[in-house]
């Protein structure tokens, strides 16, 4: 038997032998894809936040993807849309692209992971206003569960302190 004959059976049984041990894991990692619910979202909301002197009207478009893949459930928000000054009618426009991931522990603690564009808010002819991109992991109690989680891992730029709503005031009173 040639060489090249040798090599051709021993590819053949190697590829078979691989197939034979991985095929029964095969069908259990199809027949568990995680249930998926998209929910569009298009609605205006007035009132959304008082500043000094005038009410934000906010306009949102998008949809959220909800992924329920067992003990690692996500959310997934592609949002856009528009801050409106009530009385001026001066607009900002904002786009939020972010996953949530929330990991549930055996202990009934929670571990969620935040990544994207969490709010990037910009006004015409000006652009940057405020804004928060990046990575946040945050544990959540099981034993004191409206205590503020423990930051375990934070990355990215935030304009912020917490609240993006001074700097969206301000630049809105214009």
């Amino acid at each position: 038997m040639s060489i090249w004959m040798r090599r051709l059976m021993l590819s053949a049984c190697l590829g078979l032998t691989c197939l034979l041990m991985f095929f029964p894991v095969a069908p259990e990692a199809i027949a568990q894809r995680p249930n998926t619910q998209v929910i569009p979202v298009d609605d205006t909301i007035p009132n959304f936040i008082p500043c000094d002197g005038f009410d934000v009207t906010a306009h949102i478009e998008g949809r959220y993807r909800i992924t329920d893949a067992g003990r690692f459930p996500s959310i997934s928000r592609r949002l856009h849309g528009t801050f409106t000054n009530d009385v001026t009618g001066f607009s900002l426009s904002f786009v939020v692209a972010d996953t949530l991931w929330v990991i549930q522990s055996d202990d009934e603690s929670e571990t969620d992971i935040i990544s994207g564009l969490q709010t990037i808010v910009t006004a015409p002819g000006q652009g940057f206003v405020v804004g928060d991109a990046g990575r946040q992991i945050l544990r959540f109690s099981n034993t004191c569960p409206f205590c503020p989680p423990e930051v375990i891992f934070e990355a990215g730029h935030s304009t912020t302190d917490g609240s993006f709503v001074p700097d969206l005031c301000a630049a809105l009173s214009q």
